[in-house]
């Protein structure tokens, strides 16, 4: 279907090139009546000569009307150079591009950018004035003025330059004051870009009644890559109504214009984090719902999520990918996470404990985890919330395990000044043995479960039971992070020997 339709365009396209420039440009008009009449993109990055055939097919296929020339490399339309003339290569090189522009449909519209330059004087607008008469005798029929960031009234100009350059030419002339229409632009700064490029462009009230007021809009790209064209896509869409525009459908929609790969990985970052169809393919599950067709279904999506940051590196080097950094480095964090969690389930739903406790311990978010989730929150509508429920779940389900047969737990005490980090039930919670650590055993407890964090690679852990005159019980072995021990009658502690941290240490009566 999209070859088809490009084929068809493609046809339309060389059916304008059949007619003279001002046919085929009247044509364009005559078609496109739905919309804002100038629906425009202003290409202000250096070097647009590469790929400009190929940019323009893609802005007349968006339906947009209008391009406006100002590269930050022609000196002679920005804040460097604006007052100077054009030499003869260079003056030809915009003819050519005029020629391009109008054969394929889409107004040129030769931009002039003075910038902070401009002085806001008489002589400073005679620079001006002289400047558009002389592109008006190089073929130049559409110009546009911008004063970014400027502190004078660009009105005054336009008022002026209507009277003085616009209504004394004698063929006819547009002459555009970008100041007052609306223009996004494409990479913006901040943190509000980056939610707009995560979650679709959204346009204010503001925008939109200006918009609507001047029937117009431009997107203005400042940087050329794979995402530009997600901004223009929007614009365009914005364009061609603006009170029915959706930016939820319409990023949607762009998405399928990225690289094969980029698309790929770009539109599973999207689905879990700008809920562009508010991930309703994905079907989570408590722990009492898991099966094991379910959790592999659940994995291979957040296999998906933990390859995106690779996927999207061949984006890297480019600013909006700095921005997104971030998101992604925690979006790919949020995958590992998710099957880590799978996992965890499956050993508590088939009773490897041992297993289930090593990755339970190894899926708990540390404070920091927790704190750069907050600054980029991927996952918020269903995948984040599943990790933490299903977590919460299985601690309190193994937490019933380990107790529930049983009239005391955790009254042991240790036999010196030491945080009872190891005493609180709280399984994120640890105290370091530090060699060696004593646990006096209470009365009547018969069992002891113990939870350890890694055991060290050199060296053993000991769990050794001590009676009142010092003799030893019964010494064993940890071998596992997870670990069941029988308790001697006549001991009255236990010594852990060895460097491990300890989360809990359960005396329970069964």
């Amino acid at each position: 279907m999209r070859r088809y339709i490009r084929t068809i365009l493609i046809l339309i396209i060389l059916s304008f090139a059949t007619f003279p420039a001002d046919a085929a440009r009247r044509k364009r008009i005559q078609v496109d009546t739905v919309g804002l009449r100038c629906r425009g993109v202003m290409e202000s990055f250096a070097g647009i000569e590469s790929g400009l055939d190929e940019r323009l097919d893609f802005y007349v296929s968006e339906k947009l009307t209008h391009y406006f020339y100002c590269p930050s490399d022609d000196r002679y339309c920005n804040r460097w150079g604006w007052k100077f003339l054009y030499n003869d290569s260079d003056r030809h090189m915009v003819r050519n591009l005029k020629a391009i522009c109008e054969g394929k449909g889409i107004e040129f519209v030769w931009t002039v950018n003075p910038g902070e330059r401009y002085r806001w004087n008489d002589e400073d607008y005679k620079y001006l004035r002289d400047k558009l008469i002389m592109m008006y005798y190089n073929g130049i029929r559409s110009f546009a003025v911008y004063f970014p960031d400027t502190a004078g009234d660009y009105r005054d100009v336009e008022e002026r330059l209507k009277a003085d350059f616009v209504a004394t030419r004698e063929e006819e002339v547009s002459l555009y004051m970008i100041n007052g229409i609306p223009v996004s632009e494409y990479p913006s700064e901040g943190h509000s870009a980056v939610r707009s490029l995560m979650r679709g462009y959204h346009f204010d009230d503001s925008f939109v009644a200006s918009a609507t007021a001047q029937d117009a809009v431009i997107c203005n790209i400042l940087e050329n890559d794979e995402f530009a064209r997600l901004a223009l896509i929007s614009v365009a869409e914005f364009a061609g109504d603006p009170l029915k525009y959706s930016p939820d459908r319409t990023l949607a929609d762009a998405v399928t214009t990225l690289d094969e790969d980029v698309r790929e990985a770009f539109m599973t970052f999207l689905r879990h984090t700008g809920n562009v169809d508010e991930s309703t393919q994905i079907s989570v599950f408590s722990l009492d719902g898991w099966s094991k067709e379910r959790s592999d279904s659940l994995k291979a999506e957040f296999d998906r999520i933990e390859a995106v940051p690779a996927m999207m590196q061949d984006c890297s080097g480019t600013e909006i990918y700095s921005a997104l950094e971030p998101w992604l480095v925690e979006f790919g964090r949020l995958g590992t996470r998710g099957k880590k969690v799978l996992s965890c389930m499956e050993y508590y739903k088939t009773g490897n404990l041992g297993a289930f406790w090593q990755t339970y311990r190894s899926s708990v978010m540390s404070d920091e985890e927790i704190a750069s989730y907050q600054m980029y929150p991927v996952g918020e509508s269903k995948l984040h919330p599943f990790c933490m429920t299903a977590m919460e779940q299985m601690k309190k389900g193994f937490e019933e395990m380990l107790l529930s047969k049983t009239h005391l737990h955790n009254l042991a005490s240790t036999l010196y000044a030491e945080p009872n980090a190891a005493l609180d039930s709280d399984f994120s919670t640890y105290i370091n043995s530090s060699g060696h650590i004593e646990f006096a055993i209470p009365a009547d407890a018969d069992t002891c479960y113990l939870l350890t964090g890694d055991l060290p690679e050199q060296g053993m852990v000991l769990f050794r039971q001590i009676r009142t005159d010092g003799s030893l019980a019964a010494e064993f072995v940890v071998r596992s992070g997870y670990s069941e021990f029988h308790l001697k009658e006549g001991a009255v502690k236990v010594d852990i020997v060895g460097d491990v941290d300890v989360y809990e240490n359960i005396f329970v009566y069964l």
